[in-house]
């Protein structure tokens, strides 16, 4: 007993020697983590990966502990990390300004104090509900219900430490959750971590900050009432409701291309669009026109077209095919078809394929084996594929094509929402 104690110690040393102002409870936490990656000695260490550590610690500071336990398992003669030892590690913590001075400006005071009070965050465990302690202490998942009793108290909280906190605090007290209840919090489904595992976390405390900042008075008023000279007044109430509140696109399933175009024209309109694009110079009436006329070959991409159930390769109309890996259905539903197809580029690839499971893996496969990128109508539907099927959960880099100077998601929300619930529901299995 004594010397799982002295085991102890020495670990707790070890890490405040490094990270000197590290707070207590950021400490509590450490030690946990590495007792689940099952560190019991100092010996330990040399074994631990930065990757491990990024749920409890920042990159910079997850890169010191690894470099100084490198160091100290190679021994004094070797030097694989020179500029990293405790000393300078106290330095850089105590004194950020000094050591950097020659390359970054120093931190507004208002950057700092945000900075400090989320190093001093502590988890308001004592306010949670028993129901919850119960589920966290046992390391089994929370209904919703509490889940978000959970980032209400914790959300006020915060609020209470700083009037308007930053997702850069909301990912950080993330991280705090998710280090100290894993089992209970982290983003998993079938055993495999969904991104970093901590965004749902961060997406239901910024939700629920966000809301609390929001003004009391609604910002969108209701619509005048009519005046009597009005000229929908004839019109029928329901009939007058979809003039007024119906935008954005409502002819979108168009199933035929108009008589005057054909697959050639189509694709000739395209190409000029893309090369006035380039230019950056045109005529908006011209791009309209352009728009208009080939909106039938723009819109589309789907992940499966029907056709009739005895149609062969050569009976399938390609003109409706889209450019992205499609299947082919050849039956009324993909449920009661025999037989699937899959297209490529719009030319079929593949025209006899038996079992729909092979044509959702061939159809999928094609985007990593041909470097295709997701279409953005389906970025949520083959994101959800990737994660929850295929088990490919990277922590950074996304398949869907962005504009450039536009911030990207790490894990798209929607499939995030889909996961959490599927898990909350206990729709499969868990360990």
């Amino acid at each position: 007993m004594l010397s799982k104690m002295d085991d102890r110690d020495d670990i707790r040393s070890s890490i405040s020697s490094v990270l000197p102002d590290l707070p207590g409870s950021i400490l509590n936490i450490m030690e946990e983590t590495l007792q689940s990656l099952g560190v019991g000695t100092i010996d330990d260490f040399q074994f631990v990966q930065e990757a491990d550590l990024l749920c409890v610690l920042r990159p910079i500071q997850a890169r010191k502990l690894v470099a100084s336990w490198k160091q100290t398992s190679q021994g004094p003669g070797i030097q694989s990390q020179p500029d990293v030892n405790p000393s300078t590690s106290s330095s850089l913590l105590t004194s950020p300004t000094s050591s950097r001075s020659s390359l970054l400006p120093c931190p507004t005071p208002r950057i700092q104090l945000n900075a400090d009070w989320v190093d001093r965050f502590e988890i308001p465990t004592e306010r949670f509900p028993e129901a919850l302690m119960q589920c966290l202490e046992r390391g089994k998942r929370p209904v919703p219900s509490l889940r978000r009793e959970m980032i209400r108290i914790v959300a006020t909280e915060m609020m209470k430490a700083c009037p308007s906190p930053t997702k850069h605090a909301s990912t950080e007290v993330a991280k705090m959750l998710v280090g100290k209840y894993p089992q209970s919090l982290k983003d998993v489904i079938e055993g495999e971590v969904v991104g970093t595992g901590y965004h749902s976390l961060v997406k239901q405390l910024q939700a629920r900050i966000d809301n609390k900042k929001r003004h009391a008075t609604p910002r969108i008023k209701k619509r005048k009432s009519l005046s009597d000279n009005s000229d929908t007044d004839e019109v029928p109430a329901v009939m007058k409701a979809s003039v007024q509140d119906t935008y954005g696109c409502v002819k979108w399933d168009m199933k035929f291309m108009p008589v005057t175009e054909t697959l050639e024209s189509q694709n000739e309109k395209k190409e000029k669009m893309k090369i006035l694009w380039e230019q950056g110079t045109f005529n908006p009436d011209e791009v309209k026109e352009l728009m208009e006329s080939t909106y039938y070959s723009q819109h589309e991409a789907t992940l499966f077209h029907y056709t009739e159930e005895t149609n062969q390769a050569a009976d399938v109309q390609v003109d409706c095919l889209p450019v992205t890996p499609c299947i082919i259905v050849c039956g009324a539903t993909c449920y009661s078809a025999s037989r699937f197809m899959l297209s490529i580029d719009g030319k079929i690839v593949n025209d006899n394929i038996a079992q729909f499971i092979a044509a959702i893996n061939m159809m999928f496969g094609s985007y990593y084996c041909l470097n295709i990128h997701y279409p953005v109508e389906l970025r949520s539907t083959l994101e959800f594929l990737q994660r929850c099927f295929f088990n490919i959960n990277p922590m950074r880099g996304t398949k869907v094509v962005t504009k450039k100077n536009k911030k990207q998601l790490t894990v798209n929300p929607r499939v995030l929402t889909l996961i959490a619930d599927l898990v909350d529901h206990e729709w499969r299995e868990t360990n």
